[in-house]
């Protein structure tokens, strides 16, 4: 289970709250139910209170009287930890209490409770959105402390940590082992990650476009690349600075070399991908790829992709899923960084588009409102910024000129 699952979860929290009442009622104090009420209130962008809820589970009593007899058992288990530590991983304020107060629960009760390795998992995913690799390599110790080996998906996670920490040398080191070393390749949330990080740099684009390029030699080789992408990398290519420099994401041998010495074999090209645009994860690497191009400052490339991903979902050759929404939200978000009306009128292009592949006016519903809930707080500040009763009518024109209207008196609902 992936934290990113629970975007599909859309119950109300005032009903999830009269559950929880009538159940607290009814049996007592239930650990159980605690994950689930956490969870409900961070789909509906809750964090404040989902941080209370769970605070309030760790104090409350660890025992009740079972159902039917006299007998009391513990309602604090393994699985109750794996669930509470999983959900608060959603949020960065929930990460951060599971590493300070949970983890060092579990260790307090080591005799009873045993870090399992979903529980592990759950912790790194903490560690992760933390950015507390201290944390994820004590988790490690201590289930080779166990006896317990830990699978490639633990190393990934913890590759994952190191790069969030800032330890990039270390993060490539696991990578090459996890990808060119074993006939497992490393999941495409990771390269996500890199390409993210790479954004992050500000300072060019060479890091993302390596991460991105070594992706699609890797994907490509095992056939789950799709191939109007492939054909999209072959056209548009890496930049000139990036290909004179040495990819760090490559191994130093030919690739299929490489891959055929640990028994990966080359695969028909498009054999496991995608028939009709791209894969979820696809998506994910190209906006974050774009995020790059933007915050670097190469606005023609930026330009560029994002053409042909307006195309993609006007057309509605890519259904927009909250969390495909959210994504893009992340690179809009950047686009408002700048004081330009130029990146304003390409969010707004996109909130358009993206109005219009849902089926308009339904940005209006709750879950459409939380993935672009960032994004209509950044337009609300980038106003703020650039002389605010002039840019909110342009703002209000343009969505009218594409009949959006809605939208802006929902953005002014949001922000105020």
């Amino acid at each position: 289970m992936r934290p990113m699952c629970a975007m599909h979860w859309r119950p109300t929290f005032a009903l999830s709250e009269q559950m929880a009442q009538r159940a607290h009622a009814e049996w007592g104090v239930d650990h159980r139910v605690a994950p689930l009420r956490v969870l409900l209130a961070v789909t509906q962008g809750w964090n404040r209170q989902a941080l209370e809820i769970a605070k309030q589970s760790l104090l409350a009593p660890h025992l009740r009287i079972a159902p039917n007899t006299l007998a009391l058992e513990g309602t604090r288990t393994s699985k109750y930890f794996e669930q509470l530590v999983l959900v608060l991983s959603m949020f960065k304020p929930g990460a951060d209490l599971a590493i300070s107060k949970v983890h060092a629960l579990v260790q307090s009760q080591f005799r009873k409770i045993k870090m399992t390795e979903r529980l592990a998992i759950a912790f790194l995913y903490c560690c992760i959105r933390s950015r507390n690799e201290a944390t994820a390599r004590d988790i490690l110790m201590l289930l080779e402390k166990q006896g317990t080996v830990a699978s490639p998906r633990v190393h990934e996670l913890y590759m994952r940590a190191c790069l969030r920490s800032g330890l990039v040398p270390r993060a490539i080191e696991i990578f090459h082992r996890l990808a060119y070393e074993t006939r497992r390749s490393v999941g495409e949330p990771s390269y996500v990650y890199f390409i993210d990080y790479m954004a992050d740099q500000r300072e060019s684009c060479v890091g993302a476009e390596h991460a991105f390029d070594a992706w699609m030699q890797n994907s490509q080789y095992r056939g789950r690349a799709t191939q109007k992408l492939v054909e999209r990398w072959k056209q548009v290519g890496m930049s000139r600075e990036s290909r004179n420099e040495h990819n760090v994401f490559m191994p130093k041998s030919p690739l299929s070399d490489v891959l055929q010495k640990v028994g990966v074999k080359k695969e028909e090209p498009g054999k496991y991908s995608s028939k009709r645009w791209l894969r979820d994860w696809e998506f994910h690497m190209v906006v974050s790829l774009v995020s790059a191009y933007v915050v670097s400052g190469r606005t023609n490339r930026a330009l560029d992709w994002e053409a042909w991903i307006l195309d993609a979902i006007r057309n509605k050759s890519l259904s927009m899923k909250p969390e495909l929404i959210s994504r893009v939200s992340g690179l809009l978000v950047r686009h408002l960084t700048f004081d330009s009306w130029d990146h304003a009128k390409c969010v707004l292009d996109f909130i358009i588009a993206i109005d219009h592949n849902t089926g308009h006016g339904n940005l209006g519903k709750q879950v459409y409102q939380l993935s672009l809930r960032h994004t209509f707080t950044s337009l609300h500040y980038f106003a703020q910024r650039n002389d605010p009763v002039k840019t909110r009518a342009q703002i209000r024109a343009y969505l009218q000129e594409h009949n959006a209207q809605y939208v802006s008196s929902f953005i002014e609902a949001q922000t105020a």
